[in-house]
């Protein structure tokens, strides 16, 4: 019996399985599936379905806001986020006349601003004592971030 190469064992098992198997799932969406399905998109389309969304909306956010107020809320965070980012770029040794594209690529593809271990995040959350990232010493573990943990630990 010949033995197949690699590249000649792929090229079997796609046309004899995987191509077939993509006719099958075609042949399914046309001739099955889209007859079936809403025209519209989103739940919204159906009966019910804004009343649906908005109970999802307030089990899922733990609030009240509407999607409309949710959006504007992200989007304003991220303006925020955006401005804040800016106003660290011109006060630090960043070039000061970057765009946030531009801030953002160099902070993406830049090593200088990616932590080399563990204990850099660590050092740097300890530096932190007035930002978000407070990290403590306690019993179960010798450098931690949190304060308090659920029961099982």
């Amino acid at each position: 019996m010949k033995k197949l190469s690699l590249r000649q064992q792929a090229q079997e098992r796609i046309s004899q399985d995987l191509y077939p198997a993509f006719l099958k799932l075609k042949e399914f969406l046309q001739e099955i599936y889209l007859d079936r399905a809403r025209q519209e998109p989103g739940i919204h389309s159906i009966a019910g379905g804004n009343e649906y969304y908005s109970t999802a909306l307030q089990f899922y956010t733990s609030t009240k806001l509407t999607s409309q107020e949710i959006h504007n809320l992200g989007s304003s965070e991220v303006e925020r986020l955006h401005r804040e980012l800016m106003k660290v770029a011109s006060t630090s040794a960043l070039e000061k006349n970057m765009t946030l594209e531009e801030l953002l690529t160099k902070m993406r593809d830049s090593e200088d601003f990616y932590f080399s271990s563990r204990e850099d995040v660590l050092e740097a959350c300890i530096k932190m004592k007035d930002g978000n990232c407070v990290a403590q010493r306690n019993s179960r573990s010798e450098v931690g971030i949190f304060s308090e943990f659920p029961e099982r630990y």
